[in-house]
């Protein structure tokens, strides 16, 4: 079996408060979590959805975007999709050298995080949509 990397986006950064907002039906706070799994790597959010992906790779293979929220699971396997979020990913990940010589860390980190959180939304949001997110039991 192939072996996979893992990269942890805004785990160190941002609490799990920073993945939260709320709802629109105004039922509380309502939490996003995310893996990426793609070109061999495995980008995530935090590390509460790992133990699934080895479960979920057997499913779906090695290229989805797989999201928690709450409780409802969903996978997405539309490539243009998992394109964009693994892009996202790698974007705030090659900022990180950067972040760390130029000792702007927090904020520019941050920001970066911020960044792949809300592209990850609005992929999601749009394969909701589009009935391209499959719900995971």
């Amino acid at each position: 079996m192939r072996r996979m990397s893992f990269v942890l986006v805004a785990l160190a950064v941002l609490s799990p408060s920073a993945f939260a907002h709320e709802n629109p039906s105004g039922a509380g706070t309502h939490y996003l979590r995310w893996a990426i799994v793609s070109h061999g790597n495995i980008s995530t959010s935090d590390t509460d959805g790992l133990n699934d992906l080895d479960l979920l790779k057997e499913q779906y293979g090695d290229e989805f975007l797989y999201i928690w929220s709450d409780d409802p699971r969903y996978v997405i396997r539309d490539r243009v999709m998992v394109d964009r979020a693994y892009r996202a990913s790698e974007e705030a990940k090659a900022m990180r050298p950067v972040v760390t010589r130029t000792g702007k860390n927090s904020k520019q980190k941050k920001f970066a995080a911020k960044r792949v959180k809300h592209q990850v939304r609005e992929i999601f949001e749009e394969a909701k949509a589009r009935h391209l997110a499959e719900r995971v039991e």
